[in-house]
């Protein structure tokens, strides 16, 4: 199952320059070189206004962020502070840009009697940080989520292992740009919450929690997480109906809502407790997600991105799929596009031009499509 929030380092900015057309067509499995210079690309995100964003990490740790203004195709080197941690021993550094100049690392350190939420924020593309700390009354272990609406207000996940494969999750919210956290009360909507969890901040106001749901699909019961907050307002679960077919014994990971205007899309993955079969569903609410109407089940763990109410794509596996009615019928388009690897991350930027991050082999790797989705071309 994808992680949209993943560990995190930085990018070396050798490796950000140049996304240009000499490169092959056909996206090759990602090299090994050295290991003390790989740098593991492990996420990208793109924010609500299009400002985009890669991460990853090296032995090393000295690297930078690549960031993206709207609309761009290349990805512009961007300096990090030297004193945050290397997610390759263990810890989770996660980013968020509010702009191309305006971001936040945060991350989870231990003192010597508490848990400490490090926050890094910078407002001059990296070349300056200044850094908080915020002690947490209860041991959270990684930072899960992260994200902001402007330059004072924003949201962060943590988690925390529990005993049996039980993971506890705990929201909190800045009012100063991230100086000070304090523990919002989110009336149990975190309750079922097991995984893959991700914020998703809208300038409506509406917000929203989607990740996995711990409990399976029983007896057509709605076991698909995802939970919203209007104008600041409490946290409340939502409710959204499951298709016949996948009534019973399915496991489900809803990914990061999009919206467009009133009109809301979110994609549903359903993994097979016996991991023998998958599918994806479309979602749509216009009412804020009272009531959702949803597509024709596709068989597939999928990597979605809507353009517009009605037009998106898929990544299924190796095939290009398209929808042109907001995901209620999705068709082929091709059946096995020049891209090795399974899609983890997905961004078109217009009908034509996109991003995908995609793995292969323990390896991820960027690659660009300019006709659709049919080809790619590595990026990095």
């Amino acid at each position: 199952m994808r992680r949209w929030v993943a560990t995190v380092a930085l990018l070396m900015p050798l490796l950000l320059v140049g996304c240009g057309s000499s490169h092959p067509r056909t996206a090759a499995p990602p090299k090994r070189p050295h290991p003390r210079s790989v740098v593991a690309i492990s996420g990208m995100q793109f924010n609500v206004t299009g400002v985009g964003w890669l991460w990853g990490s090296s032995v090393t740790g000295l690297s930078a962020l690549g960031v993206q203004d709207p609309g761009e195709s290349a990805w512009t080197p961007f300096r990090t502070p030297e004193a945050v941690p290397n997610p390759q021993r263990g810890v989770v550094v996660t980013p968020y840009f509010l702009t191309p100049r305006v971001a936040w690392l945060a991350w989870i350190g231990s003192s010597a009697a508490h848990e400490v939420l490090h926050t890094a924020r910078t407002e001059d593309g990296g070349a300056t940080w200044s850094r908080f700390e915020s002690i947490l009354a209860d041991p959270f272990q990684n930072v899960d989520s992260l994200a902001f609406t402007s330059r004072t207000q924003g949201l962060t996940l943590t988690s925390t292992a529990m005993s049996a494969g039980q993971i506890s999750f705990a929201l909190f919210a800045t009012s100063d740009g991230g100086r000070h956290w304090s523990n919002t009360d989110s009336s149990g909507a975190l309750a079922g919450l097991h995984g893959d969890a991700a914020i998703t901040l809208s300038p409506s106001g509406q917000d929203w929690i989607s990740g996995e749901d711990v409990h399976p699909i029983l007896h057509g019961t709605t076991e698909v997480y995802l939970a919203t907050s209007r104008n600041d307002g409490p946290w409340r679960r939502l409710s959204l109906p499951v298709p016949r077919a996948l009534a019973r014994g399915y496991y489900t990971v809803s990914q990061p809502p999009t919206e467009h205007g009133n009109q809301v899309e979110v994609t549903v993955d359903f993994n097979a407790s016996d991991s023998t079969k998958a599918y994806f569903v479309s979602y749509s609410s216009s009412d804020g997600g009272a009531t959702w109407v949803f597509g024709q089940p596709v068989a597939g763990s999928a990597t979605t991105s809507f353009l517009t109410p009605l037009q998106g794509i898929a990544l299924v596996n190796h095939g290009l799929y398209s929808t042109a009615d907001g995901g209620s019928t999705w068709h082929l388009v091709a059946a096995h596009v020049a891209f090795q690897g399974v899609a983890t991350g997905l961004h078109m930027t217009t009908s034509e031009n996109g991003w995908a991050l995609f793995t292969y082999d323990g390896e991820s790797g960027l690659v660009r499509t300019s006709d659709g989705g049919r080809t790619w071309h590595a990026a990095l």
